[in-house]
C-alpha cells in the first residue's frame, strides 16, 4: 500500500521534493514534538541526546529505520494528522538539504 504524506502550512500543502528523508523527519518530529508514542519512549530511553538536538542530522541508515510502517505506527501520525507545536530542523546527511518544520504545520501520513 502506498503511503500518502502531506504537510500543510497556513492552509496550503507544502511543495516538497518528497523522499524517504522527509517521511523520516515527519515521523521523528511528530514523536519528539508530541512527547508521545512508542518511538518517543524508545528515543528517551536509548538516544536521549536526539531529543534536544538542533538540527537533527539523518543519515541513510536512520532514514531506512524510520520509514518502516511499524515505526510510523509508533508515532502520533498513526492516529491522525499531527500539528507541530515547536520548530524542528532536519539535515539530510547525503546532500545537506535542510528541512524545517514550524509551529502550526500539519503533518499527515495515511495509507489507502
Amino acid at each position: 500500500m502506498p503511503l500518502y504524506t502531506e504537510i500543510r502550512r497556513n492552509g496550503r500543502a507544502r511543495k516538497i521534493r518528497w523522499g524517504n528523508f522527509h517521511v523520516a523527519a515527519m515521523a521523528l518530529a511528530a514523536a519528539i514534538d508530541s512527547k508521545e508514542g512508542e518511538l518517543y519512549r524508545l528515543l528517551a530511553e536509548k538516544e536521549p541526546t536526539i531529543l534536544e538536538a538542533d538540527p537533527i542530522e539523518l543519515g541513510p541508515g536512520d532514514v531506512f529505520d524510520l520509514v518502516d510502517y511499524g515505526v510510523l505506527a509508533a508515532t502520533p501520525l498513526n492516529a491522525a494528522a499531527y500539528t507541530m507545536k515547536g520548530t524542528m530542523t532536519f539535515v539530510d546527511a547525503t546532500d545537506q538539504e535542510k528541512f524545517i518544520l514550524k509551529p502550526g504545520d500539519i503533518l499527515s501520513a495515511s495509507r489507502s
